[in-house]
């Protein structure tokens, strides 16, 4: 099966505005999760708003903000790699976690849209959400977003699949995980933004979201990325300003 690459559908002009931006480097994307942002965007860190309160204060005097980072310059994806294998070994030798489940060799840093002769019409890329507390990286969050495209269908399927969060050892229990989830909804929520703004005429945009479950953290990282799409779905949908277009509510597949 041959494999043709061609103009993507998503393009720079489409994330004007946003906090997601497309450059000859893929997507970039550098965020400062702060008080702020956690208000405004978290959905699934605790059950009940006075608990969700009481997190959101607990983290507020952990630290200013957490930096999240897409493929960031530094570390390379093998440093990082190395460098949370040595803490699992030395911290917690007996945890069964394969920490490079979500990391490549090196960063994909291309949005690339390839078809097939058999009709597929994807675009995408592999994305590692890096964060850092100040300057020392503490911990990541790999997935990838593929967009494909059914002309015949006048459908556009916007997947999301989770492949592993991982936090340093000795960093675990003061919410870089949260803020890494919030940190990957607002990414997404952007590219559905572009997706928006880019599908052609009468068109449906499908988001979905994939992730196997290992914890009860990786559950509450998937709703906050499936509840954040559709919040974004709404408020795009009451913009009205593309009325033809069609955004569904989220797919979710996931489970233990």
């Amino acid at each position: 099966m041959r494999h043709s690459r061609t103009v993507p559908l998503l393009k720079p002009k489409h994330f004007e505005g946003l906090a997601t931006q497309l450059t000859d480097q893929g997507l970039a994307f550098d965020i400062q999760i702060g008080p702020d942002v956690r208000a405004d965007e978290v959905f699934e860190i605790a059950d009940g708003e006075q608990e969700v309160e009481e997190v959101l204060a607990e983290l507020e005097g952990l630290r200013p903000y957490t930096r999240v980072i897409a493929n960031p310059p530094q570390p390379s994806a093998q440093s990082l790699l190395k460098m949370l294998c040595d803490a699992q070994e030395s911290l917690v030798p007996d945890e069964s976690i394969s920490i490079d489940y979500g990391l490549p060799n090196e960063y994909v840093r291309q949005w690339i849209r390839e078809r097939t002769k058999d009709g597929d019409d994807s675009e995408g890329q592999q994305l590692v959400l890096v964060a850092f507390d100040k300057d020392t990286p503490v911990g990541y969050a790999g997935f990838e977003i593929t967009l494909l495209r059914d002309n015949d269908e006048s459908r556009i399927f916007l997947g999301h699949t989770l492949e592993l969060v991982y936090v340093h050892p000795s960093q675990r229990g003061k919410g870089f995980g949260i803020d890494l989830s919030i940190a990957c909804s607002r990414l997404c929520q952007d590219v559905l933004a572009a997706t928006y703004r880019a599908a052609p005429f009468g068109y449906t945009i499908v988001p979905a979201v994939n992730a196997d479950f290992e914890s009860e953290g990786g559950e509450r990282f998937t709703e906050q990325l499936a509840l954040g799409l559709d919040f974004r779905a709404d408020m795009l949908r009451m913009d009205g300003r593309r009325r033809s277009i069609t955004i569904t509510s989220t797919d979710v597949d996931a489970g233990y």
